[in-house]
Formats: structure tokens, sequence, C-alpha cells
């Protein structure tokens, strides 16, 4: 889908299952390897775009390769009903431009 719609007027937002995490709905689906395909791919891309993900080397190492920027974004997870037990969780927002 991103390589058949990109142009270098294209956007792509790219919100991936989150490798490294342990939420059980994504087991099996989408891997490291996955990830560095989809990776591999962003570097090939004419268009902009912005990958979700949480902080991890393996974008860090495509990051410092490429040049791509990334946003910070610190959220307070509420899905805990107690307000005690919700936790804070960085997120990145990876863009090429």
């Amino acid at each position: 889908m991103i390589k058949r719609f990109d142009c270098e007027d294209a956007f792509h937002f790219i919100d991936p299952p989150y490798i490294y995490s342990d939420m059980g709905h994504y087991s099996g689906m989408f891997n490291e390897q996955n990830m560095i395909e989809l990776l591999d791919l962003c570097a090939t891309l004419k268009g902009k775009f912005m990958l979700t993900m949480y902080p991890c080397d393996l974008i860090q190492r495509y990051v410092d390769k490429y040049g791509w920027k990334i946003n910070e974004v610190e959220r307070t997870i509420t899905a805990s009903k107690a307000v005690d037990k919700r936790r804070k969780q960085v997120e990145w927002m990876v863009c090429n431009y």
C-alpha cells in the first residue's frame, strides 16, 4: 500500500504494532524482522512519513543513518481505573522531514 501511493507529495502516517512491547494482542503478528523491512521501505520513500513506536535501539540506528528526526511524546497510560496505577509512557514520532 505504501509503495503504491508513494510520491513526492505523499504523507504516510505509519502506526505499526509496537515491537518489544508485551501486548498480547500483537503476539506473533509483527516482529523485529518485519520492523526492519518497514524501516528499509521508509528509507526509500519519496514522500514524507511519520512513524509511531516506543523508543528502541533499532529505530535509533535508522534515525542516525538517514538523518530522520525523533519527536518524543510522553503520555499517561489511562487503561487502569486506579489513578495511582497509571504510568507515564514515552512514544516516538519518527519523521523524515
